[in-house]
């Protein structure tokens, strides 16, 4: 039950380097380019069994908002599955299989999967095991960055949509969007950890009791994983 439950926290708090006590992973995020094409991601068991855990790199996309994955052969990430005893390190090398002259920066993601042991399998025992994306970015052969643009629209049942579109070469992470000038007495703050790609657009809701007027400035202030950034949509 201790392993259930350590392994549920793990899934819920991912932001940190220690996941609950299972494990921990670190760099959280591999970057890759023309000039460094391989990296490594270190693997430490913290809890007091031991572990197998399985490799899965996946290419990595945006369609309608939303994320999309599908096996790649791009990369190549060794060793593709392991044990590792409690209080034990693994190395993982991850590196590019050939190196195309991107134009904008591709996205993929490392997964690592635990894998059950025999022992759970063969006692019936339903255990959550642990899954943890890790992502890969290869930058483009020019100078790369985000450039996003904003929309703005609200709907019938008051909810207000603000549509953001990446029109650079690559990503920007997303963290928290406050909203002023909808007639509230401070601005409406929504949290949140979205990822948009280069070319690639997210939308967000933002439940309002009156939708502002057609042509209204909005006053957005965008906390990002490159800094606060503001823009002025108008609502349509």
């Amino acid at each position: 039950m201790k392993r259930v439950l350590a392994t549920l926290v793990s899934l819920i708090w991912i932001g940190s380097v220690l996941f609950a006590g299972s494990f921990s992973i670190k760099p959280l995020r591999i970057d890759l380019s023309s000039d460094k094409k391989t990296d490594m991601l270190s693997v430490r068991n913290m809890s007091e069994h031991s572990m197998i855990i399985q490799l899965d790199l996946v290419s990595w996309d945006q369609k309608g908002g939303t994320d999309h994955y599908t096996p790649t052969h791009a990369l190549i990430a060794v060793p593709s599955i392991f044990e590792i005893k409690p209080g034990a390190s693994q190395t993982i090398r991850i590196g590019l299989r050939k190196m195309d002259r991107y134009e904008r920066e591709a996205a993929y993601r490392l997964y690592l999967r635990e894998v059950p042991s025999k022992m759970d399998l063969q006692s019936g025992r339903v255990n959550v095991v642990l899954r943890i994306g890790i992502p890969i970015f290869v930058k483009p052969r020019k100078k790369s960055g985000p450039i996003l643009t904003w929309e703005a629209t609200c709907s019938e049942q008051k909810t207000l949509v603000l549509r953001a579109r990446n029109t650079g070469n690559a990503h920007i992470k997303v963290m928290e969007i406050a909203v002023d000038n909808l007639d509230a007495k401070k601005p409406i703050v929504r949290k949140m950890l979205s990822y948009i790609l280069s070319g690639k657009e997210r939308s967000w809701s933002f439940p309002t009791y009156k939708c502002p007027k057609l042509g209204t400035k909005l006053k957005l202030s965008v906390l990002t994983d490159i800094g606060r950034i503001h823009a002025k949509p108008v609502a349509k």
